[in-house]
């Protein structure tokens, strides 16, 4: 049996929610609303004391690992280079390393919060629900994320 399958791409608006998530950038286009990070603290008595993949600009815990190019104050580059223990992360992994972050969870397994789009069929979402001990449904994304100003410019928008 031969099986060939081929894409289109269709400009427009009824498909711009789809494709935003192949464009998202792995330097921050968008970030969780300071206000969500700090209800999930206190709900669950958890500081987190690094934020795991962030920027200067979008970091929302005071220490961070930056993700793109050296930033002077993050506390060291790349989130995959070093061992995961003996912090508490907040890790919203862009949706690029999500299937890394995963992965590196289930190696060091950290005591985090970690944030995921909802998506069922996915598998690295089924494993991350086994591995967690408790779990909160934030709701749609343009509740709880805040959109960066490059994202804006290009008229993307967030996730469902």
């Amino acid at each position: 049996m031969r099986i060939q399958i081929q894409t289109q791409h269709i400009p427009g608006v009824s498909n711009k929610r789809t494709d935003v998530q192949n464009r998202l950038s792995t330097q921050g286009d968008y970030q969780v609303k300071k206000e969500i990070l700090s209800a999930l603290c206190q709900s669950w008595k958890i500081t987190p004391t690094v934020d795991l993949f962030a920027t200067g600009e979008n970091k929302l815990v005071d220490r961070f690992v930056a993700i793109g190019e050296e930033e002077e104050e993050s506390e060291w580059l790349n989130a995959f280079s070093r061992s995961w223990k003996e912090e508490i992360f907040w890790k919203d992994s862009p949706i690029p390393k999500n299937g890394k972050a995963l992965i590196a969870q289930k190696k060091f397994k950290p005591k985090s919060i970690v944030i995921s789009p909802r998506w069922l069929d996915q598998i690295r979402f089924k494993h991350l629900l086994t591995d967690c001990s408790r779990q909160y449904i934030l709701g749609e994304s343009f509740l709880i994320l805040n959109q960066d100003k490059e994202m804006m410019k290009r008229k993307d928008m967030l996730p469902p």
